[in-house]
């Protein structure tokens, strides 16, 4: 009659030791570095809130625009907002904050990211106010905005810009601060 195979104490032993070993030379290389934090995936982010935005402006005819907002005491964050007429003043626009059940419309960018110049043209818009709009009409067209950001990464600073495509809408990442055109 065969005995049924099972696992000795030194076997599982010896696998739980691997695992261990695994996971203290993995750990620590995912915590250095989040995802979230990757140029491509703050494009991604970007390019989702103006699709969304555009959307938003050809469904509902109304003048939408993205909000980026830096301050000292929070980090940087991108919201979509959508143009309304004020009812005690009829000349006065005034922009809210687009509210959505299955898509998020405002994005934290990450502490470690820092929006160092927002350019219309080559107009910055971002150096006194440390806030900026990147416009989008009805008919979808999205404001030329060209976003400079930078992060500073084991005593070495990496920077990038952010172009936008004004018929295309979305934003293309390119190595450094690129300079303004126009």
């Amino acid at each position: 009659m065969k005995k049924p195979y099972a696992f000795t104490l030194i076997e599982m032993l010896v696998v739980i030791v691997l695992i261990g070993i695994i996971a203290t030379m993995t750990i620590p290389r995912l915590m250095r570095r989040s995802p979230s934090i990757e140029w491509p995936n703050i494009v991604d982010e970007m390019n989702n809130l103006v699709s969304f935005a555009r959307q938003e402006a050809i469904c509902t005819q109304r003048v939408h625009r993205l909000r980026i907002k830096a301050t000292k005491e929070t980090t940087t964050f991108v919201v979509v907002e959508d143009e309304r007429t004020d009812p005690e003043n009829p000349q006065k626009k005034i922009y809210n904050q687009v509210a959505s059940d299955f898509f998020e419309t405002r994005y934290d960018v990450a502490p470690e990211i820092a929006v160092n110049a927002v350019f219309v043209g080559k107009r910055e818009l971002f150096a006194q106010s440390r806030e900026a709009f990147c416009y989008v009409i009805s008919d979808g067209l999205v404001q030329d905005v060209l976003l400079h950001l930078s992060r500073q990464e084991d005593k070495k600073v990496s920077q990038v810009s952010l172009k936008m495509n004004p018929f295309l809408g979305t934003f293309t990442l390119l190595d450094g601060h690129v300079k303004p055109e126009k």
